[in-house]
């Protein structure tokens, strides 16, 4: 077994640790597939990529890098064990979607998007829609 394959192991072993402090979810991942222009209808229609059940864990950005523009205090961070998804997350129209403790549709989208250099953990910027 390699540093990396070690890695990845030790990456989902501490997901998995952060259940008692962190919100983790499973969630609706929606992949912006194409957008195509329909003349008829004078409108963009957007087509997804839906991908059911994708775990993540939803932790609080560390207060000295929020700076109220890139970062908000909103925003949240959606880690995704790099081993649990086929697909590459996506910023610029990438959205994850789940329903909260109040039984409501809560949508997030992904604003940034970092891959550990083990390709242990995906490491999202999500920003809630209003």
């Amino acid at each position: 077994m390699g540093l990396k394959d070690t890695i990845r192991k030790a990456t989902v072993s501490g997901i998995a640790a952060l259940g008692d402090l962190a919100k983790i979810e499973a969630v609706t991942y929606k992949q912006l597939e194409e957008a195509d222009y329909s003349v008829a209808a004078g409108e963009t229609a957007t087509k997804r990529r839906v991908y059911l059940n994708v775990t993540i864990t939803m932790v609080d950005f560390e207060r000295g890098v929020i700076d109220g523009q890139n970062i908000r205090p909103t925003d949240q961070r959606a880690l995704i064990a790099g081993n649990s998804i086929t697909f590459v997350p996506e910023s610029g129209g990438d959205v994850l979607e789940f329903t909260n403790e109040q039984n409501k549709l809560e949508v997030w989208e992904v604003i940034n998007v970092r891959l550990d250099t083990a390709g242990a953990l995906w490491d999202l910027q999500i920003r809630k829609k209003e």
